[in-house]
Parts: structure tokens; C-alpha cells; sequence
């Protein structure tokens, strides 16, 4: 379903369409019953309190259905007009439900995509997906583990469980998956040196380069003017 889809309506029981935006941010305008286009580019909102003070053109039996405590979907708009479109309760909860399953849909499709792309990595590096899940379980026991130690009500009775997996063997283990993603690491850095070694090793490793070659890139990221005696 489009936003387009939607049967939408004012306050004052003007309905709205609204549009996609080309961009792909914000809407790409709205098209009001009575009014015609309006060049509204992003939504907003309107609480009901200062919507029921403030609506023109609003009769009492509408006003009176304002709830004063409620966020209202609204848009705003300088063409034909300087004005602003309020959306009633139940356009603003479709609205709202139009949202959430939007994002939900981005949230499944990326984690699809990111599922796909462990598999491709998978096959490509033995032991990657073992490796990777070792390190997130090492990395949270530390986090778990520092935050034990600070806090001062903790008698020690109640620390967290060490892992079981045995990191320095599944590096040995695994030497093209481990430097993968030591690789990877680096691209999370704000240094764009360190990042692009990152870059550049992954590309090698995915090109059949030896676990060697990539390490010497991550070893020698800093630049030459960076160094001295």
C-alpha cells in the first residue's frame, strides 16, 4: 500500500490525498478537497488543545470532538495558501499505522538483506558466523562484567557468565574469517585512513587475496607523513 492509497480527512471533513514524494523523503505534496494541490513536503503535528483554540473554519460539533490531550497529524503548506491541514483521529491513526508498517517492512527487509549477506560471507569464509557471534559473546560479557565491578551494590554473587567459546583458537582456527573481520572492524572507524585500509583489505580478501596480504594492509594503515622517529 502508497500513502496515496489512503482515505484521509481533515478536521472539517475535507479530504485529503496525499502524495509520494520523488525523493523518497518527506511527501511529495498533498492534494485537498476543495482547495486543490498544496506543496506540503514533510508531515507535522498539532496538539489538540491548541488545535480546538486555534482551527478556523471549524463549527462546534467539530470542535467538540478535538481531544485536547492528542497529538494530531497535520500538514503545512505556502501554496495555493499559507495554511495548515489538521487530520482528524482516525486519519491520524492510519497515518500512524501506515508508519509503523513502513518501518516495519525496512527493519524485515534489512534484516533479510543482512541474513543474505551472512550466508554469501558464510561460504566464502569458513567459521565467520561462529567466529562473529564468539566475539558479539566476549564483547557483552566484558560490558556486562566492568559494569558489575562499578556498581557497588553488587556483592559478586550475581556476575556474568563467561562465555564458552575460546577465541585466540577460533582465530587459528578460522585465519581467513578472523582477518575478514578485523577488516570489517576498521571500517567503523572515523579515521578515513584506518577506514579505507578496512575497505581495501575486504575487497582484497573478496578477490581471493591470502589472509597476508589483507593483514599487511590493516598493519600499515597509519600514512608516512603520520610517522616519525
Amino acid at each position: 500500500m502508497k500513502i496515496s492509497d489512503l482515505e484521509l480527512f481533515t478536521i472539517n471533513g475535507r479530504k485529503v490525498t496525499i502524495l509520494e514524494s520523488k525523493s523518497g523523503l518527506g511527501i511529495g505534496g498533498a492534494i485537498i478537497e476543495g482547495i486543490g494541490e498544496v506543496n506540503a513536503s514533510v508531515m507535522s503535528y498539532a496538539e489538540g488543545k491548541n488545535v480546538i483554540k486555534n482551527a478556523q473554519n471549524l463549527n462546534d460539533e467539530r470542535r467538540a470532538k478535538i481531544k485536547p490531550e492528542y497529538i494530531y497529524d497535520a500538514i503545512s503548506f505556502t501554496k495555493p495558501m499559507n495554511a495548515v491541514a489538521v487530520f482528524d483521529y482516525d486519519s491520524s491513526e492510519k497515518l500512524r499505522a501506515f508508519r509503523r508498517a513502513e518501518h516495519e517492512a525496512k527493519v524485515a527487509n534489512a534484516k533479510k538483506e543482512l541474513e543474505a549477506k551472512e550466508l554469501e560471507l558464510g561460504a566464502r569464509y569458513e567459521g565467520i558466523t561462529e567466529l562473529r557471534n564468539a566475539i558479539s559473546s566476549w564483547d557483552l560479557y566484558r560490558e556486562k562484567f566492568q559494569a558489575a565491578m562499578e556498581d557497588e551494590y553488587n556483592d559478586g554473587a550475581n556476575m556474568p557468565k563467561r562465555p564458552n567459546s575460546n577465541l585466540e583458537e577460533l582465530h587459528n582456527k578460522y585465519p581467513l574469517a578472523s582477518i575478514y573481520l578485523k577488516a570489517e572492524s576498521y571500517t567503523f572507524s572515523e579515521n578515513h585512513h584506518k577506514f579505507s585500509a578496512g575497505k581495501k583489505a575486504m575487497a582484497l580478501l573478496d578477490n581471493g587475496g591470502s589472509a597476508e596480504e589483507a593483514n599487511a594492509i590493516l598493519d600499515n594503515w597509519l600514512p608516512e607523513t603520520a610517522l616519525w622517529d
